[in-house]
């Protein structure tokens, strides 16, 4: 499936991490400058995973998601962040969910310092925020609406009850994709028998229903009506994206 029509005027996953790391230069020297030379930003912080992070909500994208996951392709992994699985159900579950463990040799941060990195993490992301274009607000918007769109269109809700019958014939009890996910979040590095054979049941049932294309045609279809409507508006966001690239750029080659 291609991308989606408003993925065009947002962040790709190449810029969304170039954000990230820029976050992550100003947080480091914000904590020089509180007195925190060797904190290393590492410490408290973990990259983007496909999506900028924000994968909750309709289809499982965060009303207002400005990622690739949320204007990516419908593929194994680009769907696996919505909720739909892909060929690796069957060996890694709801692998989007799982927490990764922490690596060998971590160094345990005092508490006033994590205080201290939490503080300068917000103001450094402040700081991006607060450059950011106007009509990135109207792309935020406006996806969301077409996520809260499509979560009521009569043919997802009546292909996501047809979902929810056919896992619930294998024993799986949840509402849609992204609930049965949420089940596992947070649940360790290590994958259960349960985990794999409601993963298996999510990967045999969507594709049956074909829940994962229709939630996606959809969505299409309500985002290029969105655009017809609004590319006026949307059209300077590609030109504030270019600059807001640059800008990343900037700071972490200069180091803030």
């Amino acid at each position: 499936m291609a991308a989606l029509p408003l993925a065009a005027y947002g962040q790709d996953e190449e810029q969304a991490r170039r954000r990230f790391r820029a976050v992550r230069v100003l947080t480091a020297q914000c904590m020089r400058q509180a007195g925190f030379p060797s904190y290393d930003p590492g410490d408290g912080f973990l990259p983007p995973d496909g999506p900028t992070g924000e994968t909750t909500g309709a289809g499982g994208v965060a009303d207002g998601g400005t990622g690739t996951g949320a204007g990516g392709v419908a593929d194994g992994s680009a769907a696996g962040a919505f909720g739909y699985l892909g060929a690796q159900a069957g060996t890694r579950g709801f692998h989007t969910a799982r927490a990764e463990p922490a690596g060998a040799g971590a160094r345990q941060v005092p508490e006033a310092e994590q205080r201290a990195g939490d503080d300068c993490a917000r103001r450094g992301l402040e700081r991006i925020t607060d450059a950011e274009s106007e009509p990135a607000e109207l792309y935020r918007r406006l996806y969301g609406e077409s996520l809260r769109a499509t979560a009521a269109d009569a043919r997802v809700v009546a292909a996501t009850a047809a979902w929810r019958e056919c896992v619930g014939r294998a024993g799986v009890r949840a509402e849609d994709p992204q609930s049965l996910a949420v089940q596992y979040q947070g649940a360790g590095p290590d994958v259960t028998p349960q985990e794999l054979a409601a993963a298996r049941a999510d990967e045999r049932c969507t594709a049956e229903v074909n829940l994962a294309g229709l939630w996606f045609a959809v969505l299409a279809g309500y985002q290029r009506e969105q655009v017809a409507r609004h590319a006026g508006e949307l059209e300077p966001l590609k030109r504030a994206l270019v600059e807001q690239d640059r800008r990343y750029a900037r700071i972490i080659d200069t180091d803030g």
